[in-house]
């Protein structure tokens, strides 16, 4: 990219001044993966001391560089309380699109590990950046879910029902609504699964206006189900008012 006066790198979205003394034209590339770690203590707090070494490092004169991933910074002309919410909508926005490209490896290790608590807060983590829209967390979490046997003790479920409730904070895909129908035909209702199924009617109806949802309820064999959960699921078709807990 050609340098000119206005696509230097402290106008850019990117450039994350760094301030010691005062005003100064040095800063860091937020787009830089090393800082990756400390986004959210930078942007957030302005906490430069949570990674300096690494900032003395990497800053640089923002007036004398630039390169092809620049991207204008919008500049308010405002009164100050105004311009500082929008800085803060600015910084956001910044770091909603690095969190849609972070990569994902570090939780592929920790869903491996053996303490659930661990895939836990990897799977929240991960939730997060799926809201960002980041494709590949979404695909992780789906896959994880998927590899999750069918619910037989009391440990498994809750396991298994913690994991959806990380799941269903965001839109379900249809590769969750396929899972959670086969979890219905192949799961043994009894008094141990019994949370686990009350788990997947809720989820399914507060997203029975997705159509996936509708076209794989229509398509279940009822008479496989009891009474009761034959109601359930035309509860979900019909949009019936009914206490799903």
């Amino acid at each position: 990219m050609k340098t000119t006066e206005e696509n230097v790198c402290i106008n850019c979205n990117y450039f994350f001044p760094y301030f010691v003394d005062g005003p100064t034209e040095e800063g860091i590339c937020l787009n830089d993966p090393e800082f990756e770690p400390y986004i959210d203590e930078l942007l957030e707090k302005q906490n430069y001391q949570i990674c300096l070494s690494l900032i003395e490092k990497k800053k640089f004169n923002g007036n004398d560089n630039t390169c092809e991933k620049f991207e204008m910074s919008v500049i308010f002309d405002e009164d100050e309380t105004e311009t500082e919410i929008e800085n803060e909508a600015i910084s956001g926005e910044v770091l909603v699109k690095l969190l849609k490209n972070k990569s994902i490896e570090e939780y592929r290790i920790y869903l491996k590990n053996e303490n659930k608590n661990i895939q836990i807060e990897a799977l929240n983590s991960l939730s997060v950046l799926t809201a960002c829209g980041n494709k590949e967390a979404e695909k992780l979490m789906n896959k994880y879910f998927k590899s999750l046997p069918f619910p037989k003790s009391l440990e498994e479920v809750h396991h298994k029902v913690k994991v959806l409730r990380i799941i269903s904070k965001n839109e379900i895909n249809s590769g969750i609504v396929k899972a959670l129908v086969k979890d219905l035909l192949e799961t043994k209702s009894n008094q141990t699964t019994r949370q686990w199924f009350t788990e997947i009617f809720r989820v399914l109806y507060i997203n029975n206006n997705n159509e996936m949802v509708k076209q794989s309820l229509q398509k279940m064999p009822l008479e496989k189900f009891s009474y009761r959960l034959q109601k359930k699921i035309k509860d979900i078709l019909y949009d019936n008012d009914y206490n799903y807990f």
